[in-house]
């Protein structure tokens, strides 16, 4: 399992927030079976603490690719240097919602295909 993290600054939010996506550039997807799912969560750890050394280094690597799902999508090797858009969820615009004005950080991993999408 491959994990990473977006960390992003959010403006001042207003609650008419419907919807929200994330762009990704898919710089190589080197699956032999061609396709790869991607998986968003949110993230439980201090939002510094994935940027920090740390001695709970394994508990933060597998919070950001556990928790509340923001989303997954499947990515194809025809699309190796593209922009993948993944349409974020309800839950994630609540906590959008929540840090508005601050900083959100998403947790992303390269998960098999067998697992729950939702």
């Amino acid at each position: 399992m491959y994990n990473d993290y977006f960390r992003l600054i959010l403006p001042a939010l207003s609650s008419h927030l419907e919807d929200a996506q994330l762009s990704v550039k898919d710089y190589s997807v080197g699956n032999p079976s061609g396709i790869e799912n991607f998986l968003l969560f949110d993230v439980n750890n201090e939002i510094t603490a994935p940027t920090n050394t740390q001695a709970t280094a394994n508990n933060i690597y597998a919070d950001l690719g556990s928790g509340k799902q923001f989303r997954s999508r499947s990515v194809f090797s025809s699309e190796s240097g593209m922009f993948s858009s993944i349409p974020l969820n309800s839950s994630f615009v609540a906590a959008a919602l929540t840090n508005g004005g601050g900083q959100i950080a998403l947790g992303g991993t390269l998960g098999d295909l067998f697992r729950t999408n939702q």
